[in-house]
């Protein structure tokens, strides 16, 4: 849902929902999210970061960025094909 320039983001993980609120001129434009829970590697728990880019009024479509942190390649990535996926293979 985009109002007054901020997109509402409802998210789950890992059993955890939570909302945001992401605007595209303010400090307040990614969300990070932590992918391991901290232990023995406090300082080096991998994340995602989703910073918002872009959102078109006209078909109600954003436009995210995502950005992975993990130093000690702690976790593994698999892209996924959907149905907006068959024109790219």
């Amino acid at each position: 849902m985009f109002i007054n320039g901020g997109l509402v983001i409802h998210k789950s993980y890992a059993k955890i929902v939570s909302q945001n609120i992401l605007y595209l001129n303010y400090s307040n434009q990614s969300i990070r999210q932590e992918l391991q829970p901290r232990g023995t590697s406090y300082y080096n728990v991998p994340y995602l970061l989703v910073k918002f880019k872009e959102f078109n009024t006209q078909n109600h479509t954003a436009i995210f960025e995502f950005y992975l942190s993990d130093e000690n390649m702690q976790v593994n990535i698999e892209y996924l094909k959907n149905d907006t996926d068959k024109d790219k293979s």
